[in-house]
């Protein structure tokens, strides 16, 4: 990368956190006035929270925020109902499908563009990237094509769209500034990437569904050896408390150094796979590992040999249960949605014959892994002498 190549996605973040710091102004605008805050300073505090939560910046770090002495009140309050932010943040997003796909453009752009600046700038204060990123690997929207000549146009017009809808509820910008912040690309500065988001997975989805076209009349192949992913070509919905039995760990390039810092091969890739099976359906799956402790956790079992052995003459099952679930089934809040038990052989099997197969409809996963654990110190269950 060239030095002005560099400066310019410098400046395309700037102006990127730039439209959202509109957004931001827009709807804390509405909703200080819709919800009369202005003589409420802790409910004016958690609004800006939910705001900085359901609209995340690549440099906002809400464990820092909360440091802060000057925010100790909100934090006692967080102690009292930490879903306060998430929920709110929910609602916000929710009660607007033009301010939702707007704020998709911006966490879509401002991770490509942070992508491109690793690993030369890894050390960069990107504190809010890792939120940003979990969130699109988790989408089942369509990513939008940011390298097509389209894309700033399509990204402009969602924004001028917000900004004359919010205006009303307090002038927040100027027609001049948004031609300045959304000044074309040059096609030859963002040069195209070799393998970028979306067209690989179009590429693997197009492939998959020639063969189901064609497999049984022409090549004999077993069906089941197609290797779905979870949030491409199935929803993370389908598969909520839903238990899999683990066959394969794909690390995805994602190393952990000597600190126990796990660092992924880029913003818009997961940790790692799972690469994993159910009664529930009839082709293995990917599961995407989106959170580092549930990387960790994984890698605690195939890196141990006593775990790896164990796994072998049992079985790691694994279930996707969030403490926060969103519309979809995507993953809310700061937390792992992943949960590991290592169970003896036979078990997931059994879990989903019994009782005329109740667990197909109404799955609970508990019987595997007890209370489940967000916080705090997290592991993979060890129950050899499961009796379900």
């Amino acid at each position: 990368m060239t030095l002005s190549e560099e400066n310019y996605i410098k400046d395309e973040l700037k102006n990127n956190e730039l439209v959202r710091d509109y957004i931001i102004s827009g709807v804390f605008n509405k909703y200080s006035k819709e919800e009369n805050l202005e003589n409420n300073d802790l409910k004016i505090q958690l609004l800006k929270c939910s705001l900085d939560w359901a609209i995340p910046s690549l440099s906002y770090s809400f464990q820092d925020y909360l440091a802060e002495p000057k925010n100790e009140e909100i934090g006692r309050e967080l102690e009292k109902d930490e879903n306060l932010i998430f929920s709110k943040g929910l609602e916000i997003l929710n009660s607007d499908i033009l301010l939702e796909k707007l704020v998709f453009f911006y966490v879509s752009y401002g991770v490509y563009l942070a992508n491109k600046l690793l690993p030369e700038h890894e050390d960069d204060n990107f504190f809010g990237a890792e939120r940003m990123a979990r969130w699109l690997n988790m989408t089942t929207d369509k990513h939008p094509d940011i390298e097509s000549s389209q894309f700033k146009l399509e990204y402009k017009e969602l924004f001028v769209k917000f900004i004359n809808e919010y205006n009303k509820y307090g002038d927040i910008l100027a027609g001049k500034v948004i031609d300045s912040v959304f000044s074309i690309s040059d096609e030859n500065v963002i040069t195209r990437q070799e393998e970028r988001l979306g067209v690989s997975v179009d590429m693997v989805a197009a492939a998959q569904e020639s063969v189901r076209d064609n497999i049984k009349e022409n090549s004999g192949i077993d069906i089941k050896n197609i290797v779905i992913e979870v949030g491409k070509e199935i929803s993370w919905a389908d598969i909520v408390n839903h238990s899999f039995r683990v066959i394969g760990f794909d690390r995805n390039g994602t190393i952990i150094d000597r600190n126990n810092k796990v660092k992924a091969r880029g913003f818009f890739k997961p940790y790692g796979y799972l690469i994993a099976e159910s009664p529930i359906l009839n082709n293995r799956v990917k599961l995407p590992i989106v959170h580092r402790d549930d990387f960790l956790l994984a890698a605690s079992v195939f890196d141990n040999q006593k775990l790896t052995s164990l796994s072998i003459s049992d079985e790691l099952i694994v279930t996707y249960s969030p403490e926060i679930l969103l519309k979809n089934g995507l993953a809310g809040g700061f937390r792992h949605p992943l949960h590991y038990a290592i169970e003896p052989h036979g078990t997931l099997d059994h879990y989903y014959s019994m009782d005329n197969d109740i667990n197909y409809g109404n799955p609970n996963p508990q019987k595997f892994f007890g209370p489940f654990v967000y916080n705090g110190e997290i592991s993979v269950k060890i129950n050899p002498l499961l009796n379900l």
